[in-house]
């Protein structure tokens, strides 16, 4: 299992599992410079040759619902790591 941690004043982070996919639905509560970040993490996602690898959707106010496919959940994870957009990413045991 892999857990995270992320700053509440920085980012609303919630987690839903549906079958082999997983929902976040994510807000950036300060703009700068996350919104970048998170555009960046969408581009690579997008550009590479797995189309439905994560789902993009993008709301007002800096807001995101992004569906991952189990096998990229750790991808998805890690790429919010590198850019800051999640402090901690931590695999344990069951």
């Amino acid at each position: 299992m892999i857990t995270y941690s992320f700053d509440e004043n920085l980012i609303e982070m919630k987690e839903k599992r549906d079958g082999a996919e997983t929902e976040f639905r994510i807000r950036l509560l300060q703009a700068e410079p996350f919104v970048g970040r998170m555009r960046n993490i969408q581009r690579q996602f997008e550009d590479n040759e797995d189309y439905t690898d994560a789902l993009f959707y993008v709301y007002p106010d800096q807001a995101y619902k992004i569906i991952v496919q189990d096998e990229h959940y750790a991808d998805f994870l890690t790429e919010l790591f590198k850019a800051k957009l999640i402090q901690s990413l931590a695999w344990v045991e069951d």
